[in-house]
């Protein structure tokens, strides 16, 4: 695939939920926290590769949303990650934090409707988080919404297969 080509005029963030559910345990011996802060050091070098200025902003939300800032290597994940912990009440049903907007200021419609795409990956193994991203990924029009579960971040290409499923998928 020919990710390159189409990804050089993107610029990627990274979104992190830190709350309080973050630090149930994911199955695989770690906390979900643990297993973001293992996926986003994984999926960083990828993204620089593509990302337009090779730098990721990096966001967490719980109750608030806190830029972290720009990350620009892989070796800045561990501090982050060490510095914000999970925080709040546990919400057994994985549901984004209430009252939380993500807002996205345009000047009008784009060109191309599928030039901004949202990627979500699932952390974890909650059956309602994950019917409520299969719902946003099947519903969404125009089709700018992708879903993954964590697993492809370990898979040979998984991370590529990522990006592009975000893009073209």
């Amino acid at each position: 695939m020919d990710l390159q080509k189409e990804a050089l005029v993107r610029q990627y963030v990274l979104i992190v939920d830190r709350s309080g559910s973050m630090s149930t345990p994911d199955g695989k011996g770690r906390t979900r926290w643990d297993s973001a802060g293992v996926a986003v050091e994984n999926m960083v070098d990828t993204i620089f590769k593509y990302d337009v200025d090779h730098t990721v902003p990096l966001y967490v939300f719980d109750s608030e949303v806190i830029f972290v800032g720009e990350l620009t290597s892989p070796s800045q994940v561990k501090q982050v990650f060490r510095e914000y912990r999970p925080r709040g009440t546990k919400r057994p049903n994985y549901e984004v934090v209430p009252g939380t907007t993500f807002i996205v200021l345009l000047d009008g419609g784009a060109d191309d409707e599928e030039a901004i795409a949202l990627s979500f990956v699932q952390i974890g193994d909650d059956p309602n988080a994950e019917r409520f991203l299969t719902r946003l990924d099947e519903t969404a029009e125009p089709d700018i919404c992708d879903t993954k579960k964590d697993d492809i971040l370990y898979q040979a290409g998984g991370l590529d297969r990522l990006l592009h499923d975000a893009i073209f998928d």
